[in-house]
């Protein structure tokens, strides 16, 4: 779950094995990059090791952490390169949002 807080940060709660997906995401940037996208994981991943907040939610282990929005920015593209650089999605998403604004410019 997001939750967007009035001072422009993004707080993230997460369970244990999605902020594991998360810092293995940017381990693995971290190992195969160089310059700003490795500096970037670093300083992300750091931050949510440093800062995170652990609790228990109905028995699971959980965390929470607050992003800036421009780290929150990160976040998501570091997910689409490592989606890319390990899955090769199968499908055209630029293509199905250019038709689907499409169709919207015209129903207006």
């Amino acid at each position: 779950m997001i939750v967007k807080n009035k001072i422009g940060s993004v707080k993230v709660f997460m369970d244990r094995s999605s902020l594991n997906g998360l810092l293995y995401c940017l381990d693995y940037l971290i190992a195969i990059s160089d310059g700003e996208w490795e500096k970037n994981a670093k300083r992300i991943k750091e931050k949510i090791l440093k800062h995170g907040r652990r609790f228990t939610n109905n028995s699971a282990d959980c965390a929470a952490i607050c992003f800036y929005e421009n780290e929150a920015a990160v976040l998501i593209k570091a997910f689409s390169l490592y989606v890319f650089l390990t899955r090769n999605p199968p499908k055209d998403y630029y293509a199905a949002m250019q038709r689907s604004q499409n169709d919207a410019e015209e129903n207006v």
